[in-house]
């Protein structure tokens, strides 16, 4: 599985950066929704978007990327269980812009 970080230090970034998201298939995953609706939600974008082979999540904390345990079941190499016995396999995650939790 290939993790990508994507940080903004600049406009270009900025400018750069959104035109790959915006030309990519994603499934966004949002951190700060409580973990039932975001799980809800974010089994209703992969029964609409199956051949999406991109799961993306914008401005999460060190923390959660690195205690979600959605994140660690897919880092080793687990699917996500959706409608019935189907499977989604992610085949990149994009972290865009995380926030350094550790130093608040």
């Amino acid at each position: 599985m290939l993790i990508k970080y994507f940080i903004e230090n600049n406009n270009d970034d900025f400018i750069k950066y959104n035109e790959l998201w915006s030309k990519s298939k994603i499934i966004f995953l949002n951190p700060e929704i409580k973990s039932n609706k975001n799980i809800l939600k974010l089994f209703k974008d992969i029964e609409k978007n199956p051949d999406c082979k991109i799961l993306g999540i914008v401005y999460p904390t060190y923390y959660y990327v690195n205690n979600s345990d959605l994140l660690k079941r897919l880092k080793k190499g687990d699917g996500i269980n959706y409608t019935g016995n189907k499977v989604w396999y992610p085949e990149e995650i994009w972290i865009y812009h995380p926030i350094n939790d550790y130093n608040i």
